[in-house]
């Protein structure tokens, strides 16, 4: 008998609990004419710095709550391709791009230009393939990466690539 009403008060604890969160949450579409009406939005990452960026198949989309600054494939930019597959901020605020087709990219963001980590067949601690579909960071600072050709473990102070 004291199991169950051990039981029965802490469900009603929690059931309290839930009702006493009475946050509201409040949604609001990005407009069209900003520029992020693309179909296909593959990642979506919030950095520290309060910006939200959307990896879509044509391009990077940078937004500040009032405007979307794009960042499309180009010797400008240094971004090896549109089709953006992956996005990471690690524990450093670094951001990290990954692509269809062209790899891994760390964005500078001094310079708004991307540095390119991508596979150098004649390297072997290079990444195993651009096609670059998932990252992760781990407690010791190592960032993951799911490609078509396994999965790399990159150390970004050696920027050395391990294969799995």
């Amino acid at each position: 008998m004291k199991r169950l009403c051990c039981i029965l008060f802490g469900v009603s604890f929690f059931a309290h609990c839930l009702m006493a969160q009475s946050e509201t949450f409040r949604f609001e579409q990005i407009k069209a004419e900003l520029g992020l009406d693309q179909g296909t939005i593959t990642a979506i990452l919030q950095d520290r710095k309060g910006f939200m960026w959307f990896g879509t198949w044509l391009g990077l989309a940078r937004y500040d709550g009032y405007e979307v600054r794009f960042f499309k494939q180009s010797s400008e930019t240094g971004l090896g391709s549109n089709k953006i597959a992956a996005l990471l901020e690690d524990r450093k605020g670094r951001l990290w791009v990954g692509t269809s087709n062209a790899g891994l990219y760390l964005f500078d963001r001094e310079k708004e230009r991307f540095i390119a980590c991508q596979r150098e067949p004649d390297n072997a601690n290079s990444l195993s393939n651009n096609n670059v579909w998932a990252l992760c960071e781990d407690d010791e600072g190592f960032i993951w990466i799911g490609t078509d050709k396994g999965l790399n473990r990159f150390d970004p102070e050696q920027r050395r690539f391990s294969h799995f």
